[in-house]
């Protein structure tokens, strides 16, 4: 069978599933419903997954490892990656009850004050000028902090995208994501606002490059100006792998030139969702943080068990569902925290161990 066909097919199993599961003759037709959605979602089908995984949260379901919830998280991240949005929504859910249900809700002090780090020192932040491509600022006023975040995003080449103007939307939206209402240094209230242009200055900017096969061909032709064989390497590499990447320098610093790169296998840049997310983990390696994840010939990955705030976003097998992970996942307080020290302390945060690198201090203090 062709991928149409298997589709097709695996939605014929999803559908006859739920009128089986919706009806109340008894455990013979429960048990034929979930026989249909699992044959389903070995066809890949998001919805028939998200279902199962339904299922496996109420424990109508039981896995042989006794691994139930484990296997249902890693069932709504396949079919939120497929796009199914309730599997997202479900799945962000669950990490903050699990969130909520270590750390609680902390109580704001009685007598609210400036910002202050671990060590209960008052955090003085303000980055900003021409040579600052994302600017930052931390104020007390009216009894609450708050964290700006201001940049001029300026694109290169999406006047060669059919969908420009939603493109660019995408990529403004991701990065918007960043704002919000975080607890961090121990249970402090934080508000984090986005400032955007889209004035295209010359260096008070973070640019964002489409990788359009016009952009790919120039860069690939004159990679060989290159100092290094290595540098040549990575960035062929980059390029026939159609991943996104961000740049700034061999070091990161606040005052580095920040690039993104997306880049789209399909070549189109039509998807929403996707541009939206690529957008938002990418701007959070120019805000200076590192990744999150498992790479077999570089990095070994974070452990569950390693750090406990990180835990109650634990998928499986060294994946979370954070930002800097899977970019679709929610921004954390921990990812706020390593914000605000990176423009402190000039230095990329780091999750997990690099050469010899340490990791941000931020993780492993709770809360």
């Amino acid at each position: 069978m062709n991928q149409e066909e298997i589709t097709a097919r695996a939605a014929l199993f999803r559908e006859k599933a739920k009128v089986l599961l919706q009806s109340s003759e008894g455990k013979e037709q429960t048990k034929k419903g979930i026989e249909y959605l699992t044959l389903a979602c070995k066809g890949h089908d998001a919805e028939a997954q998200y279902l199962l995984a339904e299922l496996m949260l109420i424990k109508v379901v039981k896995t042989k490892d006794e691994k139930t919830r484990e296997s249902a998280m890693r069932m709504l991240l396949s079919s939120a990656d497929r796009g199914y949005v309730p599997a997202r929504t479900r799945l962000n859910a669950l990490c903050l009850e699990a969130y909520e249900a270590k750390f609680g809700t902390k109580q704001a002090p009685p007598q609210p004050h400036p910002l202050t780090d671990f060590e209960g020192r008052q955090i003085s932040l303000c980055k900003e000028g021409l040579f600052t491509p994302v600017d930052v600022r931390l104020a007390f006023a009216d009894g609450r902090n708050v964290l700006t975040l201001s940049a001029d995003i300026a694109f290169i080449d999406t006047d060669a995208l059919e969908n420009q103007e939603a493109f660019e939307k995408a990529v403004l939206d991701g990065i918007r994501d960043w704002a919000g209402e975080y607890e961090v240094f121990g249970g402090q209230k934080l508000t984090v606002e986005l400032e955007l242009t889209t004035e295209g200055r010359i260096f008070d900017c973070v640019n964002v490059a489409v990788m359009t096969n016009r952009l790919k061909k120039m860069i690939l032709n004159t990679s060989d100006v290159l100092n290094t064989s290595k540098g040549q390497k990575q960035v062929q590499e980059l390029l026939q792998s159609g991943r996104s990447a961000a740049a700034h320098g061999l070091h990161w610093t606040p005052y580095s030139r920040k690039t993104i790169l997306l880049q789209d296998k399909s070549g189109r840049f039509d998807d929403y969702e996707e541009i939206r997310a690529i957008a938002k983990h990418e701007f959070g390696h120019t805000l200076g943080l590192g990744d999150l994840y498992a790479e077999p010939k570089k990095l070994s990955g974070v452990e569950k068990g390693t750090y406990q705030e990180l835990d109650c976003y634990y998928v499986s097998d060294r994946i979370y569902n954070l930002v800097m992970c899977d970019h679709y996942g929610p921004v954390s307080n921990n990812d706020i925290e390593m914000v605000i020290l990176a423009f402190c302390e000039n230095q990329m945060q780091l999750y997990q161990q690099e050469r010899r690198k340490k990791v941000s201090k931020a993780l492993g203090k709770g809360n």
